[in-house]
């Protein structure tokens, strides 16, 4: 269902808290495609990483359905 915005103010501020998920998504799914984990502290930034991409696409999910 569309989402009906109330002021072009709401539906701008929406625009640029959508491109902000998006860009903090890019950001980590980046770390992860470009480190081959050789010790551990690699390994656990490649982890954390994949935790954040999760968490930000459900965020993002539940932003696009308006919750």
């Amino acid at each position: 269902r569309p989402r009906i915005y109330n002021s072009m103010k709401e539906r701008t501020k929406s625009k640029g808290t959508h491109r902000k998920i998006n860009s903090a998504i890019n950001k980590y799914e980046t770390i992860i495609s470009r480190f081959k984990p050789m010790d551990d502290e690699e390994a656990a930034r490649v982890e954390m990483s994949s935790d954040f991409v999760k968490v930000l696409k459900n965020i993002r999910e539940s932003f696009l359905a308006g919750e």
